[in-house]
């Protein structure tokens, strides 16, 4: 959190600010994390999935629609150009 504060005052990310987050990064990785051991049953399939399978594609599609728009609706308050934007 403290970092990122930074990088947002400072509107500047220097050399050693980059590897300095490199190397947190590689810190974070190198934690040992035990992997998953739920399996999925067989079987397990119920025609009430199809209906919730649906309705995740579409919140996930409109979602996406919504970002898009959202975020081409705020570069153009800002004022970047419309080549930009796309």
């Amino acid at each position: 959190m403290i970092m990122q504060l930074i990088v947002l005052t400072a509107s500047i990310v220097s050399l050693w600010f980059g590897a300095l987050w490199i190397v947190a990064y590689l810190i974070y990785l190198g934690f040992d994390r035990e992997a998953p051991t739920d399996e999925i049953p067989e079987g397990s399939f119920t025609w009430s999935d199809v209906p919730r399978l649906i309705t995740g594609l579409v919140v996930v599609v409109g979602g996406a629609h919504f970002l898009v728009e959202s975020a081409s609706t705020l570069a153009r308050a800002v004022g970047i150009s419309e080549w930009l934007i796309g």
